[in-house]
């Protein structure tokens, strides 16, 4: 496979013709770990976590599961499951906030379709799941249309959604979702959960962006965002973002932290794609990299051949987003 990774190639897959300044990237060297005998690469191993992560107290992650993700076992707040045969969408379950659009075009040899938002953002004590199953050899591309925000919750409740990307019968998905901004004093529980048979191939993206307390900013931020990604059949990938903090109620020093505390921070998964070596990723995410110079990522870490896996951060979740495209477009 050729990928461009001059630096005029890189501009025209994703630029548009918007000129940026070179800038050198921050690479850290991650590391992979075993559990329970299964290959993995966790958040704790990469240099990228939000500043003033601490240790969070133990969660039980069974009400999110996106099989049921709602408390036990209740039904969910809003639901969008969708199977994809031939690149054609079959709707299964569509009620509450997310709506899957038309085919708006094709890019990229892949049928284009967004995920909408219609309601206001996530509120405390609603759960909400999104199911996107492809076969027969599919090729889609999925994009969030506006950043999901997650709003101020009291200390006994929170806001939960899972997602679930089901990739089979030689088929392609391109998943990239636009920030979660969660509002300081806002609780989110997030699961994502990746399942890619041999032979297809994915690209995923999540990012997550905390933003300045307000005067109605009460008790602790929490967000604890967790990706398992299956290959083949074997759990390879569990990562996690996760920050548990006080809010700061002073004014100044808010907007000290989001101006310049890189409070967003991301992740773009690749699986599937044997046929790029490590060596070409990490050079093209590196010239990316220099021409959008507010996003710091790390080189990639792949615990195996089959999966890859690109951190950032920044002060700007825009400018990650368009990071993650264009190393989804170098593809």
């Amino acid at each position: 496979m050729k990928i461009k990774t001059t630096e005029e190639g890189i501009k025209a897959i994703v630029s548009d013709g918007e000129q940026w300044n070179g800038e050198e990237h921050h690479p850290s060297q991650p590391s992979s770990t075993k559990v329970d005998g299964t290959r993995v690469v966790t958040s704790s191993s990469l240099d990228l976590a939000v500043d003033d992560v601490v240790e969070c107290p133990s969660i039980d992650r069974s009400f999110v599961s996106p099989s049921t993700n709602g408390l036990s076992g209740a039904s969910p707040t809003s639901s969008l499951v969708v199977d994809f045969d031939r690149s054609s969408p079959r709707l299964k379950e569509q009620y509450g906030q997310f709506r899957l659009s038309n085919k708006t075009s094709s890019a990229l040899g892949h049928s284009r379709y967004f995920i909408t938002e219609i309601g206001p953002g996530l509120f405390p004590s609603e759960s909400h799941k999104v199911t996107i199953s492809l076969q027969n050899n599919s090729r889609v591309i999925i994009e969030s249309q506006s950043a999901a925000k997650v709003h101020i919750a009291p200390e006994e409740s929170h806001a939960s959604i899972g997602y679930r990307f089901n990739v089979a019968g030689g088929s392609s998905l391109i998943a990239l979702q636009a920030p979660t901004i969660s509002y300081a004093g806002s609780k989110l529980i997030s699961t994502i959960e990746i399942n890619v048979e041999t032979g297809s191939r994915a690209i995923v993206s999540e990012l997550l962006a905390k933003v300045a307390t307000t005067d109605q900013s009460i008790g602790t931020t929490f967000v604890d965002m967790m990706i398992d990604i299956s290959y083949g059949g074997e759990l390879i990938v569990i990562d996690r973002i996760a920050t548990y903090q006080t809010p700061i109620h002073d004014e100044t020093a808010a907007k000290q932290v989001i101006g310049g505390g890189r409070e967003v921070v991301g992740g773009i998964y690749v699986i599937g794609y044997q046929d790029t070596p490590l060596d070409v990723l990490a050079a093209t995410a590196c010239e990316i990299a220099k021409l959008i110079p507010t996003v710091e990522v790390t080189s990639p870490t792949s615990p195996t051949p089959d999966v890859a896996l690109i951190r950032a951060r920044g002060d700007d979740p825009y400018a990650i987003e368009e990071f993650f495209m264009g190393v989804a477009k170098a593809l």
